[in-house]
């Protein structure tokens, strides 16, 4: 065990040490070596400061600390992006294999001198008789909401084009409740996975709860989102008790004098995932054991409209935004 007088954020390789330490690790990773064997194979024919960042990594793995805590005691060395790439997949247990950097030109045009884009691919596997499609919802089925802080990505572009066209190219500095603005925007995105698998059962676990659709709110909106997952039955929903977005979201939309019935179709409005369900307490139980804020939000209707109980800036006591699917 290296010594913990050692001053790891001061620690420091060269960017081709870097490559080769992460490229290493993912070879290992990909061909299905366990972690901690991994480390220490590769600690064996390691010397100096590469092998006191992997023996360092090896200690806080063995005494149960994540990836992420481990990699993130050297700042110098593991930048931002690839800490928070590790700490997203492992709060969604699934293994980032590979990906690209894709350049969008003007339709995102980034901040700074160096703009990019993460783009991503995902790969997944089911059995046919276990997918949740929609086609067992019936009128009287609870609808759940699991919580969500930010913006997510969706709804982006906007929210720059508002803050832009009120606080100038450098929006990012405004302060709002004690932080950066820029910081506020970037609010991460909730991941829901680990407790959605728990709840389903995933590829072949036991199904604790029986979950008739999900419909997990990104571009649309909830009308989107929802009315996608509804169409094809024709049912409706009341949604009465949703969650108030976040006093940034209602701030970014005061700004841009978004009335509420945009604002709910074109961002998630602190309702990040939508569960249907006949059993909502049991899925509020398991949301609760991952540490996500979820609750009864509503029900599905016989009428082809979906129903929302505004919680946006504009929105009055009560009052209702009707959708048509």
């Amino acid at each position: 065990m290296i010594g913990r007088s050692t001053d790891l954020r001061s620690i420091s390789i060269s960017n081709n040490d870097k490559l080769s330490l992460l490229s290493n690790l993912a070879t290992m990773f990909n061909a299905g070596i366990p972690i901690l064997e991994t480390i220490e194979s590769m600690s064996e024919d390691s010397k100096g400061n590469i092998k006191k960042i992997l023996d360092s990594v090896r200690d806080d793995l063995i005494q149960g600390q994540s990836i992420y805590s481990a990699f993130s005691r050297f700042p110098r060395v593991f930048n931002k992006v690839t800490i928070n790439v590790i700490k997203a997949a492992e709060e969604a247990n699934v293994c980032v294999v590979n990906g690209e950097v894709a350049e969008l030109g003007a339709r995102i045009s980034g901040y700074g001198s160096f703009n990019y884009n993460w783009g991503a691919g995902v790969a997944w596997f089911a059995k046919k008789e276990r997918l949740i499609g929609g086609k067992k919802i019936k009128p009287g089925d609870k609808v759940v909401a699991l919580y969500e802080e930010g913006f997510r990505s969706n709804g982006f572009s906007l929210v720059r084009k508002i803050m832009k066209n009120n606080f100038s190219e450098n929006w990012t500095d405004k302060c709002f409740d004690g932080k950066s603005v820029g910081e506020r925007a970037l609010t991460p995105s909730r991941i829901y996975t680990r407790a959605i698998v728990d709840m389903t059962g995933g590829f072949d676990g036991e199904e604790k709860v029986k979950i008739n659709g999900m419909a997990h709110i990104t571009g649309g909106g909830i009308p989107g989102k929802l009315g996608r997952l509804l169409k094809p039955s024709g049912f409706g929903a009341d949604l009465e008790n949703l969650f108030s977005p976040s006093e940034f979201v209602k701030f970014v939309q005061q700004q841009g004098k978004v009335p509420d019935k945009e604002a709910y179709k074109t961002w998630n409005m602190g309702n990040g995932m939508l569960i249907v369900t006949r059993e909502p307490k049991k899925v509020i139980e398991i949301a609760k054991l991952y540490g996500i804020e979820s609750r009864e939000v509503g029900v599905i209707t016989e009428n082809s409209i979906i129903k929302i109980i505004s919680k946006g800036f504009y929105s009055e006591k009560n009052q209702s935004l009707n959708f048509d699917l």
